[in-house]
């Protein structure tokens, strides 16, 4: 048996609600660790939503694979990377490092477009045969990938974000405040836009 992590989306937006509902009720015998409906604003936070109407907090997700996954693609280190607009920047990070292991972050990220929902799934499969049969049936598209490679890359990431804040706190050590008051407000505005999308239920 082997964990993957999964995500399917649909053309219906509804669709995934409708999926997760199926999943849970056992309509499909599938042996799902953890599941969660996950909404791309139009700015590029995500939203973790546990039903039509439910938001709800990167705690209740604490402790497993998804948690740990979305808080890279979404968080703050999401933000410092680029995952939480679905592009990699990173002015601050060594991209080398991460040359060899952004594949799977990378392509999970741009997998939810702005405004576009997806079911993520923490999965133990004999086969892929059941989850590709549910998938194919309700008109779906799926990524699906191992575990442990996604749990790797997660690592990886977090590892280089480390070094980047680091060189972050240098900088700022070594940074001569000569800007006017206009310069900062508008710094402090961009820096406040950014974070805002983070995690918003906002469009």
């Amino acid at each position: 048996m082997s964990g993957n992590i999964v995500l399917i989306s649909w053309p219906d937006a509804a669709r995934p609600y409708k999926a997760l509902s199926d999943i849970r009720g056992g309509t499909w015998n599938l042996n799902v660790q953890q599941a969660a409906i996950l909404e791309r604003t139009a700015s590029g936070g995500i939203a973790i939503k546990d039903g039509a109407n439910a938001t709800i907090g990167l705690g209740s997700l604490s402790g497993g694979m998804i948690g740990a996954l979305i808080g890279v693609l979404g968080g703050p280190l999401g933000l410092l990377l680029g995952w939480a607009s679905g592009a990699l920047f990173g002015s601050l990070v060594d991209v080398s490092k991460l040359a060899d292991s952004t594949t799977i972050l990378s392509a999970m990220s741009s997998f939810i477009p702005a405004n576009g929902t997806a079911l993520i799934l923490d999965i133990h499969e004999e086969s892929n045969d059941k989850l590709d049969a549910f998938v194919k049936e309700s008109g779906g598209t799926m990524m699906r990938r191992p575990a442990a490679d996604v749990r790797a890359e997660v690592a990886t990431a977090a590892e280089a974000a480390d070094a980047a804040a680091k060189e972050a706190r240098r900088v700022i050590r070594e940074k001569k405040w000569d800007q006017t008051k206009d310069k900062v407000e508008d710094a402090w505005d961009s820096v406040k836009a950014r974070f805002k999308s983070t995690f918003s239920s906002e469009g």
